[in-house]
């Protein structure tokens, strides 16, 4: 399969489980965003072999709160 197919399975398995899928009923301020970008500077996020920016963080997480 393709990496599409991939999430969409991933998706489902999360709602099938309970997972958060997305943010929007925590309703964040923007001071809690902030947060969530600060907390995720985890030591792992820089290993990754895609640089991960705050830039990218905010643009994530407002899409997932709004």
């Amino acid at each position: 399969g393709d990496a599409s197919e991939l999430a969409e399975r991933i998706y489902e398995l999360k709602k099938r489980v309970g997972l958060r899928t997305d943010l929007k009923a925590l309703h964040l301020n923007s001071y809690q965003t902030d947060r969530l970008v600060s907390e995720s500077r985890h030591p792992n996020i820089y290993n990754n072999p895609v640089k991960i920016t705050d830039e990218m963080l905010y643009e994530l997480y407002n899409s997932l709160a709004h």
